[in-house]
């Protein structure tokens, strides 16, 4: 008799290891935030001078409509005549706006002979001599507010505060010139003051020069 096969069964798998329980002390999962963006810094104020921001610009308010009435300043020739020297010269009936105080009325000082050999003073129709501190102006000074400067006393100041009185006794005129009545001379500029030879020493100056810049103020009752 052959003897009986076994079979036998395959052995049983190998045991997995039993996972180990969860540790009571593990520490816990701490998820953190992300971490907050950079911070940009703060724009600068705007600079009053940064070429981004326009400067406040402030218009001066319109003039006002032109007056029919051309101011006292506004002072023009009346008119133009012709000397023996082919030359035209202007001729005015005003003069610049007289300052009654601190002598801030600009002048052009030129030296006159108040002697007899020329014609008498306009006002008192007689001669002053070199001693005398007189003055004769422009027509639109003599005729100052409308009235007559004959008589009055006035200030004229020079370079270095040196300054003096006069009294006026004639006029430059601004008129006419160019006749036989003025011997032929052109009219006088808006802006004369003829002194004596008393004033032109007050004032320390020299009569060579012809002209001089000054000013003056007044009048006043002499």
């Amino acid at each position: 008799m052959s003897p009986p096969v076994i079979v036998r069964p395959p052995p049983p798998p190998p045991k997995q290891p039993a996972p180990a329980p969860p540790s009571i002390m593990s520490p816990p999962v701490i998820i953190r935030p992300p971490p907050p963006p950079p911070k940009q810094p703060a724009p600068a104020p705007p600079s009053m001078m940064s070429p981004r921001t326009p400067p406040v610009i402030v218009r001066p308010p319109p003039p006002p409509p032109p007056s029919t009435v051309p101011p006292p300043q506004d002072c023009k020739p009346s008119g133009f005549i012709t000397c023996r020297d082919q030359k035209t010269y202007p001729t005015y009936t005003c003069s610049p706006p007289v300052s009654m105080i601190n002598s801030t009325t600009r002048a052009k000082l030129t030296y006159k002979d108040f002697r007899n050999g020329s014609a008498p003073s306009a006002c008192d129709r007689k001669y002053h001599g070199n001693s005398e501190s007189v003055v004769a102006v422009s027509t639109g000074w003599f005729n100052f507010n409308g009235g007559s400067m004959c008589g009055k006393r006035i200030r004229i100041m020079a370079r270095y505060g040196i300054g003096t009185t006069a009294v006026v006794v004639g006029e430059c005129n601004s008129r006419r010139g160019c006749d036989n009545e003025t011997a032929h001379k052109p009219p006088c500029m808006n802006n004369i003051i003829q002194g004596s030879d008393a004033v032109w020493k007050a004032l320390r100056l020299d009569k060579r020069a012809g002209i001089v810049d000054v000013t003056w103020a007044g009048p006043w009752p002499n």
